[in-house]
């Protein structure tokens, strides 16, 4: 059920049939849940994170059919989150402490090689 305001209560979810064939940027925002000025921003900055729209001659702002916005949304998954373990990481710089254990027991094999050589 809608508000007077047009908007739908926060939590509700919105299924395609409430929607007509050709949406505009706030029907799409709606069924992305997502803001009108998100979807316009991606547009320009991140096209990959919104359906591929249609302009028609004369108007300003872009439609969507929503079939192809429906299978837009078909064709990207949620994919399965990256564990920290599956993720490896490059080591970084060592820690202090592996850093002074190294400079010793390099001075200390020096030493030894000098005094077996003399």
């Amino acid at each position: 059920m809608q508000t007077p305001s047009g908007k739908f209560p926060a939590g509700w979810a919105v299924s395609a049939p409430l929607f007509g064939p050709i949406l505009d940027v706030d029907g799409l925002a709606q069924l992305l849940h997502r803001d009108r000025s998100t979807i316009l921003a991606d547009r320009c900055r991140a096209p990959e994170r919104v359906p591929p729209a249609h302009k028609i001659r004369g108007t300003k702002e872009p439609l969507w059919i929503r079939d192809e916005v429906l299978e837009w949304l078909r064709g990207h998954p949620d994919s399965p989150s990256v564990t920290r373990s599956a993720a490896r990481r490059s080591p970084g710089r060592p820690r202090k402490a592996d850093q002074v254990q190294r400079a010793r027991a390099s001075r200390i094999a020096l030493t030894t090689e000098k005094e077996g050589a003399q």
